[in-house]
């Protein structure tokens, strides 16, 4: 893994009664992006159960941030049954607008 990654976050509102909400105040989602690339090399959010945590990364370690969400939404859609999944995927599509944005600025587009 190259010293080169850059850490993108994303966030969102937990939807009320879930037990992170107590815990984190909003959903995070932490992802470690090698530039060069696009590609999600580390993942992290502040959901509450390290399965469920694991579960997360393992669907988005590998994406390709250049080619936007779609592949990795599905897949939660498909797999992810939790109270959290709206607020999962707005956190998603925040941090891809943060990395846009940072593409932006970097090749200044």
């Amino acid at each position: 893994m190259s010293e080169d990654t850059i850490l993108i976050g994303g966030y969102s509102n937990f939807p009320s009664g879930a037990a992170a909400k107590e815990v984190y105040g909003m959903l995070g989602v932490a992802l470690e992006i090698d530039p060069k690339t696009g590609k999600i090399v580390n993942a992290a959010t502040t959901l509450l159960t390290d399965v469920t945590k694991n579960f997360v990364s393992r669907i988005l370690v590998g994406q390709n941030m250049n080619e936007g969400l779609k592949e990795p939404i599905k897949s939660i859609e498909r797999r992810y049954f939790g109270r959290n999944k709206k607020a999962l995927i707005a956190a998603l599509m925040d941090a891809h607008r943060i990395y846009e944005k940072y593409l932006e600025e970097k090749y200044n587009l």
